[in-house]
């Protein structure tokens, strides 16, 4: 009697797995196109936010030209011109500096953003994109040294003993270091363009990975089902033969 017990449990085992590998293989096809569409409208918003990163370092750019600009007025400086230069650097200069480090700022969440898409992107098999290194952080670092380059010149010029070597020698250190964050943009705009250009190939690998896996799983799926069939029928005819032997028995 319990080998009739156990014949009907493997059945209906074997039924329920043979259910969930029918389960499994509708859903790898019929989630295959969700899946490819929702990984390539990540792919574009990653892209989008890198678009806006490209723009936001133009604007730091055109902002370093006209601190750079400023910075210029201060080479041929008198004892006359300094109380316009130390307006001219409060009301100019100053704000400049303030909306460059705020442009960073920004510019770090919208990459942090795109740096964890990337991130779970990464995750998948086969899908492989460039990622940011410590270029922010570099350029991060450098607006920080020009802002206190900065304030080595508010300094210099509020001094109230004229002292023109001690202005051009700040004057030029923030130039110095003008320089310095713009050869970090061109680092983390070259870093950018790169990873841009990854998201190209990734877009286009997207359908074929997708549809590799959901062949894979088909076939690893079908090859299941089969065995989950197979143990059905041997339980079935084990059940069979169970009924054939107790026959005699019951007559």
């Amino acid at each position: 009697m319990w080998q009739k017990l156990a014949a009907v449990l493997v059945m209906i085992v074997s039924a329920i797995g043979f259910l969930l590998c029918l389960a499994i293989l509708l859903g790898a096809w019929l989630f295959n196109e969700p899946a490819t569409q929702a990984i390539t409208e990540t792919l574009d918003v990653v892209d989008g936010y890198l678009s806006v990163a490209e723009e936001t370092i133009d604007q730091v750019d055109s902002r370093l030209v006209e601190i750079q600009s400023n910075l210029d007025a201060l080479a041929n400086i008198s004892p006359e011109r300094v109380a316009e230069a130390r307006e001219s650097v409060a009301q100019k200069v100053g704000p400049a500096v303030t909306q460059v480090k705020g442009a960073v700022d920004g510019l770090q969440s919208t990459i942090a953003a795109a740096g964890q898409m990337l991130d779970q992107l990464e995750r998948l098999p086969g899908l492989r994109t460039s990622s940011f290194g410590d270029e922010l952080q570099n350029l991060d670092q450098r607006i920080a040294e020009m802002s206190d380059k900065f304030n080595d010149l508010t300094t210099a010029l509020a001094n109230q003993d004229f002292d023109g070597a001690r202005i051009m020698e700040a004057a030029s250190a923030m130039s110095a270091q003008l320089a310095q964050v713009h050869t970090a943009l061109e680092a983390f705009i070259a870093r950018i363009n790169s990873v841009r250009a990854s998201l190209v190939p990734a877009r286009a690998a997207v359908p074929e990975q997708l549809d590799t896996a959901s062949i894979v799983v088909s076939i690893v799926i079908l090859l299941l089902g089969a065995g989950q069939v197979s143990l059905f029928m041997h339980s079935l005819n084990w059940f069979r033969t169970e009924d054939l032997q107790l026959q005699p028995w019951n007559s």
